[in-house]
């Protein structure tokens, strides 16, 4: 695969807006708000405020030759009718195409609750994304919804995402037989912590990485202390 653009991986989302009416393309207003982003505006009003100071030639660059960007109710309207499951394919895309025929190397399952994202009306957002450290990006990701745990959305994930060549890693909670076959079913290997919750497979884990001794090493290093230099036999 070779490396894609992002604006081209923004072309290929359904846009679910209306086409009467348009002023502004789908990919143009999704690069404003990623260029917003990246300036550190985090917010919708913000990510406005900062659009308006653009100038005619930097809207050109955005595909947007109206002279002016779009409003905080235009992009509210498009956030409030964009399938996130697109978009969120679209930028796994964009990452994955950067690693060209490479495998993905070290892939970390990590979870994260969004800070600021809890409303008054609504629970703070929960992700799982699946982070590749050869790009410094994410590959995947998905929401971790109520009835749900980081454990389910790793598995979905693992449908969605080529983990051949890869190891994988994460925390302790991700040491799961299910998810750890899917692992190597898919041509990768995994790392995680076994805590001390999973006695059994800490104790085989802990006897089958053990320094190798011989029976004979307790005779040996007897006959040496006693000053012989080699075992009894008799």
């Amino acid at each position: 695969m070779e490396a894609l653009s992002l604006w081209s991986c923004f072309e290929n989302i359904h846009d679910p807006r209306r086409k009467q009416g348009q002023r502004y393309s789908l990919p143009s207003m999704l690069g404003i708000v990623i260029a917003a982003i990246l300036s550190g505006r985090t917010t919708l009003c913000a990510i406005t405020r900062w659009a308006k100071k653009l100038t005619s030639e930097q809207l050109l660059e955005l595909g947007i030759n109206r002279g002016r960007a779009p409003g905080q109710t235009t992009l509210h309207d498009l956030f409030d009718k964009l399938p996130v499951r697109k978009v969120e394919e679209a930028l796994g895309l964009w990452a994955r195409s950067l690693l060209g025929d490479k495998a993905p190397g070290h892939v970390v399952f990590d979870g994260k609750v969004l800070r600021g994202s809890r409303g008054s009306e609504y629970p703070a957002l929960h992700l799982l994304a699946a982070f590749c450290v050869d790009i410094n990006g994410v590959l995947l990701e998905d929401v971790v919804v109520d009835k749900t745990n980081e454990i389910t959305v790793a598995k979905a994930l693992l449908g969605r995402l080529s983990v051949k060549g890869a190891i994988v890693t994460g925390d302790a909670i991700f040491c799961q037989k299910e998810l750890c076959r899917r692992i190597a079913e898919g041509g990768g290997d995994f790392i995680f912590t076994v805590k001390a919750n999973q006695e059994t497979l800490k104790d085989d884990v802990a006897t089958t990485f053990a320094a190798a001794f011989s029976p004979d090493d307790g005779d040996n290093n007897r006959a040496k202390r006693n000053g012989r230099k080699k075992p009894r036999t008799d």
